[in-house]
């Protein structure tokens, strides 16, 4: 197996707003992964990043090699805000590059200890069914599918399933689970560090 490559985070700046614009474009444009059809803008990212500032969402960047490497941001789920914000609705978007490299699962793992610092109770994950990277990270972690709206989503001829995927801070035997896979990962990745520095 592969070494695990090292990650640190940070939170996101407002000098981050370029690279991840075109983070966020590339899943545009492999199609299937994004609900959106459009690309964004610099501008609207920026007014993204400075809405998560002042309303306290967070948001971060994920940094390898001194490179951005993907970045993840939790806000309150969009349906019913004033009465569901306690529920995180939870997003990550890893280029093309770094898929595979274990980036996501960080991102993951980042999210999931912040997260209840941030006041929220709960995460969810919206995920196209066309999306098996995405599905496939959220069982990694043990989310359980908490719905399915078939055909929710149209890409002109193309529809989509949607998947909602989640974890509740109150669950003992998710944050079990996501406490052993943190710490699993984590010595891991000491041991290809011991192995990298004898070489």
């Amino acid at each position: 197996m592969e070494n695990p490559k090292t990650f640190t985070w940070r939170r996101a700046q407002i000098s981050d707003v370029q690279v991840f614009t075109d983070i966020y474009n590339e899943t545009i444009d492999g199609g299937g992964h994004s609900p959106k059809l459009r690309a964004a803008t610099v501008e609207a990212m920026g007014h993204t990043l400075r809405a998560a500032a002042r309303m306290g969402w967070p948001a971060w960047a994920m940094i390898s090699d001194g490179q951005v490497a993907g970045w993840a941001c939790i806000r309150p789920m969009a349906w019913g805000t004033e009465v569901c914000h306690r529920t995180g609705d939870l997003s990550i978007y890893i280029p093309a590059t770094w898929q595979g490299s274990g980036v996501a699962m960080q991102a993951v793992l980042v999210a999931y200890r912040e997260a209840p610092r941030h006041g929220f109770d709960a995460v969810s994950c919206w995920i196209l069914s066309s999306n098996h990277k995405s599905s496939m990270l959220a069982r990694a972690c043990r989310l359980q599918r908490w719905g399915l709206m078939p055909q929710a989503a149209c890409y002109g001829d193309r529809v989509d399933d949607v998947e909602i995927w989640g974890g509740r801070f109150d669950d003992m035997r998710w944050t079990a689970y996501m406490d052993r896979l943190e710490a699993r990962i984590s010595r891991r990745r000491l041991r290809s560090t011991r192995i990298q520095t004898r070489v």
